[in-house]
């Protein structure tokens, strides 16, 4: 309900290698859109939020990364080659909780100069050579509990280098990774954001066909020769469209997923990197495409090779009607007409085409449009 929560589940796992993390919903219904509310959401990792900036006044940022610790030495070198060797200067930012309960002093060297807030608190300067004797001011840090800390670096010219740890029980160590947190809003409160109805250009972010209609038809395509493709729409019944009739076969969502206007007036292929091939479509037969090419001359592809294959067909007259469904399919038709549970759509180029009311988004007709919850026979 949105004011009480409770914990779903939890795991430990180990990642080696980069990952990808986010939150999936489903309907659980082929023609329900899920609608999820998502806010307040924060990945944590080990170590501190380091902004790099191209000048000793923390204004021109140039780099934002998460460093495990602060322990380094450049040298006459910089930090990254976006960073001048000179005059730079680097903000540190996250938390820190010790393992164990007791005092402990923060203690630091910087060439050319650095300041530290733990807590809040500026702190003093002690370097992080060898304990003199000299007793050193504590601060009590508790386990369980996770201090703001942030750190300040300046680079005027020549060497670099700055490191921080801390004094405990007679150890003097860096500050280890296991202690440094650093969490990062990756929907932050006020940032509300819900999986919005498809638009124009992500309706074709789908495998499916594009009439020259305009109609889009999400499916699986099942063959594909010069007579007819085959493809089944949502997995229910099989529907074959003469090559004539189409502008664009979808076979696959490509990296580069084209815009709707990109290859207008162009015939040729996509391949499944996203690359297109210009170039006049000679034949189809046996799960191959022939294509002929200025660059390239006459061409095969197998189909498996393909993500869009692109038919240089003059758009035909679009019905007045702009029927958008659930799954990103968009149907024009002149004619609606409501039978039970059913809408009964004339595209011209289909005939007949009968789609669920429990599947419908919207209905337009030019600058009208028409929501599900206002449609009645």
């Amino acid at each position: 309900d949105g004011r009480h929560w409770k914990l779903a589940g939890s795991a430990n796992i180990n990642i080696e290698e980069k990952a990808l993390i986010g939150i999936a919903v489903t309907s659980h219904s082929s023609f329900a859109l899920a609608t999820a509310l998502v806010d307040d959401v924060f990945l944590t990792e080990n170590g501190l939020q380091g902004e790099y900036f191209n000048d000793e006044e923390f204004q021109d940022l140039k780099l934002t990364r998460i460093d495990p610790n602060i322990n380094f030495w450049w040298g006459l070198d910089s930090p990254d080659p976006l960073i001048h060797p000179d005059h730079f200067s680097i903000r540190w930012t996250g938390q820190i909780e010790p393992k164990a309960t007791g005092y402990y002093t923060f203690i630091y060297d910087a060439d050319d100069s650095a300041e530290l807030w733990v807590d809040g608190e500026k702190q003093p300067h002690y370097p992080y050579k060898k304990d003199t004797g000299r007793k050193l001011p504590n601060i009590l840090l508790a386990t369980g509990r996770r201090y703001d800390l942030k750190m300040e670096y300046r680079e005027g010219i020549g060497p670099a280098s700055v490191r921080l740890g801390w004094a405990h029980a007679n150890t003097r160590e860096p500050l280890p990774n296991q202690a440094l947190f650093c969490t990062k809003a990756v929907v932050g409160s006020g940032d509300r954001e819900t999986n919005a109805p498809p638009n124009n250009r992500s309706l074709f972010a789908s495998k499916g066909l594009l009439l020259r209609t305009g109609s889009f038809i999400v499916g699986s395509i099942k063959s594909v020769s010069e007579n007819a493709v085959k493809f089944s729409y949502r997995g229910e019944k099989e529907i074959s469209v003469a090559p004539p009739n189409i502008a664009r076969i979808f076979l696959r969502v490509p990296p580069r997923m084209p815009g709707p206007d990109s290859t207008v007036g162009r015939t040729g292929v996509m391949l499944a990197n996203g690359d297109f091939f210009e170039g006049a479509i000679r034949a189809l037969r046996g799960g191959d495409i022939q294509l002929s090419s200025v660059l390239f001359g006459l061409k095969r592809l197998w189909l498996g090779e393909l993500a869009m294959i692109a038919f240089n067909n003059a758009p035909a007259v679009a019905p007045p009607w702009e029927v958008r469904l659930l799954d990103g399919s968009m149907i024009r038709t002149s004619s609606i007409v409501v039978e039970g549970e059913d809408l009964i759509l004339d595209e011209p180029l289909l005939g007949k085409f009968r789609v669920s009311q429990s599947a419908l988004m919207e209905i337009r007709n030019k600058e009208r449009l028409i929501s599900d919850s206002h449609l009645s026979p």
